[in-house]
């Protein structure tokens, strides 16, 4: 839904790599992923064979053309140049010219206290200068902070083979490899992939989840469409053979590095303050000085006389003690904030924070903790399916269902089998060095010690997270799954644990997930009984229409129309709070047919379809196109038992921190590349929203047939609150929209891209606010340097965006921020 009928406008990146900084403000635009196969390979820029790719000679001109697949640095200022800036700043200056003049008053009158006084000066400027070179040499590191980025080699077709080339040297054209755990190395256009092939875009979108690809072009939007990846970002899970679109420069995350490059920092508020204060002092010096000049000279003063008492005068006027007050006061709060776990590395920083008027915070990992967790659990009851609360910073933490039911124990079991996540066998052991290397730890009677699976981490702020002490491995929403089911084992972890349910229920045949059918399959044998059971999770829509029962009282009881529309009642419900659902069926099958020597298929040379129950629909189609039929063992209907809906929740101390920063005026704005629903609703549970939206409330006059002057009409121009599509922004909006949005006290903007964050940013300090920005990933880091003061996350952040911030948070908890505001506001009045 549209806010505003303002149409986003972008650029092309293909033409040139000479931007201008309104160039880089622009969001991306590229065609390669709506042509045709034959259209991109058979195009003048590309020209390829996407069978043998280039050849030697067409890589080695291309390389020349396009250079080397490198972000390019920025003309680099000789070191000793920016030394002597950090010694000629306005106060430097003012200071230098004091030196000088003690230093005449010396050479006239010989004056001991003239030659100290001005020694004194030149040694305070020096070493404030040297101090201030030290802390503000960031540029270089801000750009090689970018080189993680690029893996090391990749696969590339050349004349028809396969070989590794360095990455640097691929160039547009290129056909390429991409495997699980490899960094993209270039931006590229999917070929052909793995059913299972992802990509993580959370360095350049801030989405929390890997996000699937596929050859196909699914969206208009280049970093919305499944067929296109993008260098730096990775690819956790699956393959794919790709042709390489854009290298460099010309990739988006070479014009987010351009972008963070290219951005000019802010004057720090006691920067200026410092400023306007010199050049009152300075005015009232050299007034002074002039006056009593001129006065001696009517009385008749001799001129040597007159001059050195004149120098005098305004050396006099000289807060030679202020540079060294204002550096001294800012280190010792800096010490104090290290405690509370911010790093700060630019030390003006610490008075810019209690001066903040407005804050804009990235979502994941700075307001929620970037894990996905399991929030609310659905199962059967003693009558229907119902919706309970599971232990999390959503929920407050409440735990409210039962874990005696009958239904939700087989949820759990199935949650624990159809699901190929573990936990590192080293996370649950107590190691220690012996030397010789690590060795688990042995208490009194010879075992090994455990380590217990919950354990707690202290914040900044005192608040206390309860977290995993045992490390996951594997799908984010798989990982939160046996988290969940380990969290309700009470048993030592060397008699029960996920390993130990799993080593009961033996695996024998697996459907791994895939984008067409939306669902998991695994087929276990129950070792205390024999029997096999089948296992299903996948999209909830999918599994409620395989099912033909469910568990309700602890009993299989038949599925009926009534119960169906109560559960996708509950998951549509779910769904709307920005929750991802996940439904779960099993099916226990005849031992007298299905026992260890049924041998399990998906298809076979006679059948399209599996030869155990799935829950198939069945088929009017008699033959497919390969003259196979459907298997009537996959119409067998499964049993539904429930859902989990999952989450990144927001951290436990940041709705308490938001509250603190509102109440001392300051407004807190999210600003995010996740979806606006999912935004939305964290933004609730955050308390950055508190009302209903002016986007809900033009749903609910269209929804309700309300028109303008009824009397339940809903007026949107009304709404406290108002959530933003990066959609809906572009760098030609006028003030007045802009306005318009940053007038309302709670805003969102979600699906934005870096550059729409830098704008965002540059708007909010047009209206007068001091801006503080946070973030973790690349895609912050051209906000993050705009701001008055940037803040980056210290464990989940970047290199790129610790690189441009002002302060680190160690512990990555927002609710740090607070304390670092009431220390700054104190140090603010401690100045003045």
């Amino acid at each position: 839904m549209k806010l505003f009928s303002r149409k986003r406008s972008v650029a092309n990146t293909n033409e040139t790599k000479d931007y201008n900084n309104d160039d880089l403000k622009r969001n991306v635009q590229v065609t390669a992923h709506k042509e045709t196969l034959e259209e991109l390979t058979s195009s003048s820029r590309l020209n390829v064979n996407p069978h043998t790719g280039l050849n030697a000679d067409d890589a080695k001109q291309r390389l020349e053309t396009h250079g080397m697949n490198m972000l390019t640095p920025p003309k680099q200022t000789p070191t000793w140049i920016k030394f002597l800036k950090e010694l000629s700043g306005f106060f430097s200056l003012l200071l230098w010219g004091g030196a000088l003049l003690c230093f005449i008053g010396y050479s006239i009158d010989g004056s001991e206290d003239h030659l100290f006084l001005g020694i004194v000066l030149v040694v305070v400027v020096v070493v404030t200068g040297i101090f201030s070179f030290v802390q503000n040499s960031k540029s270089e590191s801000l750009m090689n902070s970018f080189k993680s980025m690029l893996p090391p080699k990749v696969k590339v077709l050349r004349d028809g083979t396969t070989d590794e080339v360095i990455s640097t040297r691929i160039v547009p054209g290129d056909v390429v490899f991409v495997e699980a755990g490899d960094l993209i190395p270039a931006d590229i256009r999917v070929l052909e992939c793995s059913d299972s092939f992802q990509v993580d875009n959370a360095a350049l979108t801030g989405e929390s989840e890997p996000q699937k690809r596929s050859s196909v072009c699914t969206h208009d939007d280049p970093l919305e469409t499944q067929n296109l990846c993008f260098f730096g970002t990775l690819a956790p899970e699956g393959s794919c053979k790709a042709i390489v679109i854009e290298t460099g420069d010309r990739t988006v995350m070479g014009r987010v590095a351009a972008l963070a490059m290219s951005t000019k920092k802010e004057q720090t508020p006691i920067n200026k303050e410092i400023h306007h204060f010199i050049l009152i002092i300075s005015g009232i010096a050299l007034f002074l000085g002039l006056t009593f000049f001129l006065l001696n000279i009517g009385i008749g003063t001799p001129f040597i006389e007159n001059l050195v008492f004149m120098i005098g005068i305004i050396v006099a006027n000289v807060p030679e003690g202020l540079l060294a007050t204002v550096t001294v006061c800012l280190t010792l709060t800096a010490k104090r904030m290290h405690a509370k776990k911010v790093l700060v590395k630019n030390l003006e920083g610490v008075e810019t924070l209690g001066s903040t008027s407005c804050i804009c915070s990235d979502k994941t990992g700075t307001l929620t903790m970037n894990v996905m967790t399991v929030a609310q659990v659905v199962y059967g009851d003693a009558k229907t399916f119902i919706t309970e609360d599971a232990p999390s910073s959503f929920t407050g933490g409440k735990k409210t269902y039962d874990t005696t039911n009958v239904c939700f124990q087989k949820l759990l079991r199935c949650a624990a089998l159809c699901n190929v996540a573990t936990f590192t066998e080293g996370s649950k052991w107590r190691y220690k060095d012996d030397g010789d290397g690590e060795t688990k730890e042995i208490d009194e009677f010879g075992n090994p010690i455990p380590v217990p699976f919950k354990g707690v981490v202290t914040q900044g702020d005192g608040s206390v997270i309860e977290t995993s002490n045992w490390k996951s491995v594997g799908n984010a929403s798989e990982c939160a799954m046996i988290k969940l089911v380990q969290s309700e084992s009470s048993m030592p972890c060397d008699e029960y644990d996920i390993d130990s349910i799993r080593s009961s229920y033996p695996v024998k045949y697996t459907i791994p997930f895939n984008s067409k059918n939306k669902y998991q399959v695994h087929v276990h044998e129950n070792s205390s009984s024999g029997k096999h059971i089948v296992l299903m999770k996948g999209a909830p829509e999918r599994i409620i229409d395989r099912c033909t029962h469910a568990v309700i009282g602890g009993k299989i009881v038949e599925l009926d129309e009534a119960e169906r529309a109560n559960i996708t009642r509950q998951q549509e419900a779910l769904s709307a709070n920005g929750l991802r659902c996940l439904g779960f069926a099993e099916k226990e099958l005849d031992s007298n047919v299905y026992n260890n020597q049924y041998k399990y298929a998906a298809e076979s040379d006679e059948f399209y379809s599996c030869n155990f129950p799935i829950g198939d629909a069945p088929s009017e189609v008699i033959m497919d196109s390969h003259d196979k039929t459907q298997n009537p063992k996959s119409t067998g209907g499964l049993v539904f038992l429930g859902m989990f809906a999952l989450i990144d929740p927001p951290r436990p101390a940041v709705p308490g921190a938001v509250k603190r920063c509102q109440t001392a005026g300051i407004k807190v704005i999210m600003v995010t590349g996740d979806h606006p629903v999912t935004a939305q609703a964290i933004a609730f549970k955050c308390g950055i929203l508190w009302s209903k939206t002016r986007g809900d409330m033009i749903k609910d006059n269209l929804k309700f047939g309300r028109t303008f002057g009824s009397a339940d009409y809903e007026n949107p121009n009304d709404a406290e609150a108002i959530v933003v599509a990066g959609s809906e922004l572009s760098p030609q909006m006028k003030e007045s929209d802009w306005d318009f949005i940053l007038n309302h006290r709670a805003i969102v903007f979600a699906r934005t891209s870096p550059q729409q964050k830098l704008i965002i940013v540059e708007n909010c300090q047009r209206l007068g606010h001091i801006v503080a920005v946070t973030g973790d990933g690349v895609n912050d880091s051209p906000a993050i340097k705009k701001a008055d003061i940037g803040i980056a996350m210290g464990i989940s952040g970047s290199e790129v965006s610790k690189q441009a911030a002002d302060m680190i948070l160690l512990d990555d908890n927002f609710a740090s921020i607070v304390n670092g505001v009431e220390e700054g506001r104190l140090i603010f009045d401690n100045l003045k």
